[in-house]
């Protein structure tokens, strides 16, 4: 082999490791992205759970809203990626309608539609626990 073969190798091999660099790199802004729209709603509607203020508990679910839009505008090129932030938005718009029903279940003293709201509440959350768990274990593997 002559130089010039290998060095024509070195250079595909350079190549090719900045390819996988790139991705992994890619895969990793994608990730803190994810993560900072989730950590930013976190933010927000922590100190207004325990509130029994009518426009602090719309804020919430305008929050869920937002956050969902946010997430479907993220540019992701990773399938699991895309196909988890896909279903996490389709979670915090779940999250939304429930907050805008038990909105209407508050303001009209409606208890039995309160109760079933808080149910559907904990049920999103067990679901958005496990594809924030998923994404975080596929996003930061141990």
């Amino acid at each position: 082999m002559n130089i010039l073969e290998k060095f024509t190798i070195l250079i595909v091999l350079i190549i090719a490791n900045l390819t996988v660099i790139s991705c992994t790199s890619q895969k990793t802004l994608t990730c803190r992205q994810i993560k900072n729209i989730i950590t930013d709603l976190n933010s927000k509607i922590e100190p207004a759970l325990a509130s029994d203020n009518v426009l602090e508990i719309k804020a919430i679910a305008q929050e869920f809203e937002m956050t969902r839009e946010k997430l479907l505008q993220v540019e992701i090129n990773d399938n699991f990626l895309s196909q988890s932030t896909k279903n996490l938005a389709s979670t915090y718009q779940e999250y939304g309608e429930v907050t805008y029903d038990f909105l209407q279940a508050f303001t009209t003293k409606n208890t039995e539609n309160a109760i079933a709201s808080k149910q559907a509440v904990n049920q999103l959350f067990t679901k958005q626990q496990q594809l924030v768990r998923e994404i975080n274990d596929y996003c930061y593997p141990p």
